[in-house]
């Protein structure tokens, strides 16, 4: 006879108590929203996540206009895999006479931006292909408590926008320079700490993750949502980022850590694209 062991109650309880702590960290680390653009047609892209619908409508020169690449044009170059096309863009950025070119807004009505506002930590996630350096302040996402756009030449700008509307922003290093190829970015920002508290990522299709820099910014939670959140430009068309953007992701957290997402995690994630 075959003797069968079953766990002690205490061991029972050790595995409960850890399967609890596993699905309590993938709520905590919840997906807010994330754009995939892979409608292929019409003028919206729908989200998916958490937070509810957020769907972006895609507008140039202030008409809605159906701004999807080619099928295969998304970053995984797969068949069904399109993105946010904004190639029309005549410059990338700021300039003088003002560049301009296409956006993808949702107003401040939309049922599921309320919940980037009160977040504690979160991780903003995407892949770029810039037509040129990006540089200008070309906006790459836009919301009333944060936004990312580009600093100077081949840099990213992260800040959290306090009650005061003043914004508190930190420049990564000048890592972001592919053009014309897929580029992986993601920035985490923990508002449990005041200190090495917001890390830049980079990769490429075919050069692996890496850690740019850290920075610090001294804000806390991000104060309650309101306004609506700008795709790849302003709505008055005079910042636009020229190139194309895909899979782009929000990741938070209400309370603690959390939303600011690991390496180990972020690298899933860029390796679901790159290394499929």
């Amino acid at each position: 006879m075959v003797a069968i062991s079953f766990p002690s109650l205490r061991q029972r309880s050790v595995i409960a108590i850890l399967a609890c702590f596993s699905v309590g960290l993938e709520i905590s680390q919840a997906q807010l929203m994330e754009w995939k653009f892979n409608e292929g047609s019409g003028e919206m892209a729908e989200s998916s996540g958490t937070a509810g619908p957020s769907p972006l409508t895609m507008r140039n020169d202030k008409v809605p206009t159906s701004l999807f690449t080619p099928d295969g044009g998304g970053a995984t170059g797969k068949p069904g895999d399109y993105a946010l096309d904004l190639s029309g863009a005549n410059g990338m950025g700021a300039n003088n006479p003002p560049n301009s070119g296409p956006v993808a807004t949702a107003p401040g009505n939309t049922e599921g931006l309320s919940a980037l506002g009160g977040l504690e930590s979160l991780t903003i996630i995407g892949w770029l292909k810039p037509q040129t350096t990006i540089t200008g302040a070309a906006r790459i996402i836009i919301g009333k408590t944060f936004y990312v756009q580009a600093g100077s030449s081949g840099e990213l700008q992260f800040a959290v926008i306090p009650d005061s509307g003043t914004p508190i922003f930190v420049n990564s290093e000048p890592k972001y320079t592919e053009v014309g190829m897929w580029m992986f970015f993601a920035i985490t920002y923990d508002g449990t700490r005041t200190m090495d508290n917001v890390n830049f990522y980079v990769g490429a299709t075919d050069a692996g993750l890496t850690l740019v820099c850290t920075r610090s910014i001294d804000a806390g939670k991000l104060p309650p949502f309101s306004g609506g959140l700008e795709v790849g430009n302003v709505s008055s068309g005079a910042r636009p980022f020229q190139g194309m953007i895909d899979d782009l992701t929000i990741y938070g957290a209400e309370n603690g850590a959390d939303g600011a997402l690991p390496q180990t995690k972020i690298e899933e994630i860029y390796n679901k694209v790159a290394k499929p």
